[in-house]
């Protein structure tokens, strides 16, 4: 299944991923990089890899620099940035749905073509087959449906 993001929508990704990028990326990376950098130099932390103190500093920092990207792309502001920039694209009224809140839009409808108010009466081979009222049981109707299983279909 492919998704196809319109114009507005890519840019609030490109927007909310640059946001991600200098707000929390960043600095959780260098703050997590520096505090795994200041416990090995205390002797709290003892790298026993291969190369050192560099492999686990650049881990750290990695780590930490997803931490924060993940922190801002589900964080409110990304979805703010999302209905700000594109709101009326189907993520931003997928976010809209999950706050609760409601976007209304305006709907065109062809209004020459009447709407179909009941199915109709069809007979065959002197038969009639007539759909049941809306007031009958809805048990009625599945065991009718059931036990005429044959029945031809009357749509047209």
């Amino acid at each position: 299944m492919m998704f196809f993001l319109l114009f507005r929508e890519l840019g609030a990704v490109r927007n909310c991923m640059n946001e991600a990028f200098w707000s929390r990326s960043i600095p959780c990376g260098s703050v997590s990089a520096l505090a795994a950098l200041s416990l090995i130099k205390t002797g709290k932390i003892n790298p026993q890899t291969r190369f050192g103190a560099i492999e686990l500093v650049v881990g750290v920092g990695s780590l930490g620099y997803l931490i924060g990207k993940c922190s801002f792309i589900f964080s409110d502001k990304c979805k703010d940035i999302f209905l700000e920039k594109a709101p009326e694209s189907a993520i931003s009224e997928r976010i809209r749905i999950d706050r609760g809140e409601h976007y209304k839009q305006t709907v065109i409808t062809d209004s020459s073509q009447p709407e179909p108010l009941e199915e109709p009466v069809v007979q065959q081979e002197n038969q009639d087959y007539v759909y049941p009222d809306i007031e009958e049981d809805l048990s009625t109707r599945i065991r009718d449906e059931w036990t005429n299983h044959l029945r031809p279909s009357t749509k047209i």
